[in-house]
């Protein structure tokens, strides 16, 4: 919902934030980041480049291997969308009573610890 607002496709804005939050990747590894296939993801990139959100660079002592970089303004779009979901997800946790809050926090704290690896 949030995203919409961005002008960028859900599948563009993923690629392009695990540039962003990732760094460089080579293209193909991209791809499987992105579990899509090698031509799919070099026509997210040709959009992203075109746009002036990523840009594509040489891999000094590999003339195949192409890395993709988020550019500046690939990073401010990344970035904008994140405060804009964060402020989403403040409002909404805005209108809970102190004992929802509670099963939130008790909830979040679990999954937490769940996904962290120990």
């Amino acid at each position: 919902m949030e995203d919409a607002a961005l002008g960028i496709t859900p599948e563009r804005l993923s690629v392009l934030s695990v540039l962003v939050y990732g760094g460089p990747t080579l293209l193909g590894r991209l791809a499987a980041i992105e579990q899509v296939t090698p031509p799919a993801i070099t026509r997210h990139v040709d959009v992203l480049e075109r746009d002036g959100l990523a840009w594509r660079e040489a891999v000094a002592g590999d003339r195949r291997a192409i890395r993709v970089r988020a550019t500046p303004a690939g990073r401010r779009l990344v970035e904008r969308g994140r405060r804009s979901r964060i402020r989403a997800v403040a409002a909404v946790l805005a209108e809970f009573d102190e004992r929802s809050l509670a099963e939130v926090d008790r909830v979040s704290s679990r999954l937490l610890a769940r996904l962290t690896p120990h």
